[in-house]
């Protein structure tokens, strides 16, 4: 007997919460009539995405921002939702200039998506390559997260090494720079 996949309820909605992220409770019907309820994190507003930006000097742009599950700040690849209809691409090019004061010259889809949490989370990532990043102003951040993040410039040699070292510790983050690195080792992605 192969695998079977369970059959899936209609999620209801439980928590609505902000930013589109709730929780929902949703059944699921294994074989043999077995039923079971499973409280999931729901989002509603689409898929983030999160540019990996570099800059000409071989820096990679994120974010130091406070993250309640951790308790702490976390080094992160910046990133957020879609507005309504807002292509990836746009939807990375404006995150990315609102966290960070970025903006990168060209924009790449690393043509992945992954799941954040796939036991408790029904979100995929978008992941995106910035090149040649400038700064051109300064972040532009919403209220709440005034004072909980802030741009942080790392030479990439110095990302990778931190990953390695277990210093980075947002999933998002390490998927999104592995992503990058056969861009980096086939020479594609230059730097002056």
């Amino acid at each position: 007997m192969g695998l079977v996949r369970p059959q899936a309820g209609d999620p209801r909605i439980v928590f609505p919460g902000e930013w589109g992220k709730g929780m929902a409770e949703r059944d699921f019907y294994y074989p043999g009539n077995r039923k079971e309820t499973h409280y999931l994190w729901w989002w509603t507003k689409g898929d983030p995405v999160l540019v990996f930006g570099v800059t000409k000097d071989r820096e990679v742009v994120v974010v130091r921002q406070f993250r309640a599950g951790a308790n702490n700040f976390m080094l992160e690849i910046p990133g957020g939702i879609p507005k309504k209809g807002e292509d990836p691409r746009r939807a990375g090019e404006r995150e990315f200039l609102e966290e960070t004061g970025y903006k990168p010259r060209e924009i790449t889809n690393l043509h992945c998506t992954s799941y954040i949490d796939a036991p408790s989370l029904n979100v995929k990532c978008v992941f995106l390559l910035g090149t040649d990043c400038e700064k051109v102003g300064e972040p532009e951040l919403d209220e709440n997260e005034k004072g909980t993040i802030e741009t942080v410039l790392v030479p990439i040699e110095k990302w990778y090494e931190k990953i390695w070292a277990g210093e980075i510790k947002d999933n998002k983050a390490i998927a999104c720079s592995l992503l990058v690195l056969p861009h980096i080792i086939s020479g594609e992605l230059k730097f002056k």
